[in-house]
């Protein structure tokens, strides 16, 4: 169900996004409700004669729950599932329930449980009850759904707890992206709509080239995977960089799962490149493109170097971008390779060969260099090493000081 405001033009396309994430909990589409106006009725959403109209189709459309394509308050929900006799859960509901279904992870499950109950306490006048009436089904699957019969200091009681686990889970991924901004290592992340295939472009690269790590989950589903996965490709022995993929992005991903999984996207935001996912066998190919671009923005990841690629290139009903994205297929690896040569360009194009000497007892600079560096030659002398090595900016400045000739 959704309201089709003037001047909107992506309520079409917002609506099969809608019944693709329905579908996604296994339930299925039975009927689809829109309404004209200007915008919507703050009792009942759609106003009492919609409302109305619903309750008298709902037996003949065997239908059993109304999902609403908008966040609802709690006392909107109360009155629109008064007015029509059924359950109502609203978008922002539905895909907390999707998220809690996929969690498997601690951390995972932690920042799920987080979003819901953020969700919860703000719909909790009005609302707690009749969710706690429902049993079981869409919206209420997940971690603490108890917690719905429970008083507003209950829950913050609840969200401080998460809050303050999920702070020990953050305390170890900062250590080890320390680990890894402290090196010359480069950082390329996947990013895109859910279901673009960004898994699949991960397990090619695990499979084409020397990496470190098992291959990824991958299915045809929405939200496979909300873990972060982190494996290192190396292209050749002067071209190395971690490849990230997480979690999969939305149209109007509700802001609390945003916040929650800020330990997670924070991953995103600190790449050094970004690669585009989209899935070029869909028509809601630039709805998708505006998606991820707006989760982009809110984590502050907008003006990282992005590559744009158009997945799933083999399959039938391909639809192309205005922009110049790059058509690929994981699958068969048709543009890969032009893939591969536009992350050189972007990541590699500060590669020069410099020469250094290290005293003896700068030996341990030298151990550090050589972990990162990629040695070319390397002489011994009277009071030290001479090298001469492929480095980037970063080993450059880190390491000036022991610079006694540049080849570049």
């Amino acid at each position: 169900m959704a309201i089709s405001r003037q001047g909107e033009k992506d309520t079409e396309e917002s609506l099969d996004e809608l019944t693709g994430l329905v579908e996604a909990v296994g339930a299925e589409v039975v009927g689809i409700a829109v309404q004209n106006r200007d915008r919507a009725d703050s009792a009942t959403y759609i106003g009492k004669g919609k409302a109305e109209e619903i309750s008298l189709m709902k037996d003949e459309l065997e239908a059993t729950m109304v999902v609403v394509d908008d966040e609802l308050s709690g006392s909107t929900i109360r009155n629109l599932s008064q007015a029509t006799g059924l359950p109502v859960i609203d978008r922002t509901a539905l895909i907390l329930d999707i998220f809690a279904t996929r969690s498997s992870s601690a951390i995972a499950k932690l920042q799920v449980e987080l979003a819901q109950q953020q969700y919860r306490r703000s719909h909790l006048t009005g609302l707690g009850a009749m969710m706690s009436q429902q049993g079981g089904g869409i919206g209420t699957r997940g971690p603490g759904e108890t917690q719905l019969e429970s008083d507003r200091r209950h829950i913050d009681q609840r969200i401080t707890e998460l809050r303050r686990r999920l702070k020990r889970h953050q305390a170890v991924m900062e250590t080890q992206r320390k680990r890894r901004t402290d090196t010359s290592e480069k950082i390329v992340a996947l990013v895109g709509y859910t279901n673009a295939g960004k898994s699949s472009i991960m397990n090619y690269f695990l499979k084409h080239y020397d990496a470190e790590g098992a291959e990824v989950f991958e299915r045809d589903m929405l939200f496979a995977t909300l873990d972060v996965y982190v494996r290192r490709i190396e292209l050749d022995a002067n071209r190395k960089f971690l490849l990230i993929d997480t979690v999969g992005f939305v149209n109007r991903l509700p802001h609390q799962l945003v916040e929650a999984f800020q330990a997670t996207l924070g991953e995103v935001a600190r790449a050094d490149l970004l690669i585009h996912v989209l899935d070029a066998n869909q028509d809601k190919v630039e709805l998708q493109q505006r998606a991820t671009e707006a989760v982009l923005k809110e984590i502050g990841a907008e003006q990282i170097p992005m590559i744009t690629v158009l997945n799933k290139w083999d399959l039938p009903g391909k639809y192309r971008l205005a922009n110049s994205a790059l058509p690929v297929s994981a699958k068969t690896g048709e543009g890969m390779d032009q893939l591969v040569q536009q992350i050189d360009r972007e990541l590699f194009s500060d590669q020069q060969e410099v020469e250094m000497f290290f005293t003896f007892s700068q030996s341990g600079d030298m151990s550090r260099l050589l972990e990162e560096a990629t040695i070319l030659k390397q002489t011994y002398e009277d009071d030290g090493t001479r090298l001469r090595l492929m480095t980037d900016q970063f080993q450059r400045d880190k390491y000036r000081e022991y610079i006694v000739e540049d080849h570049h």
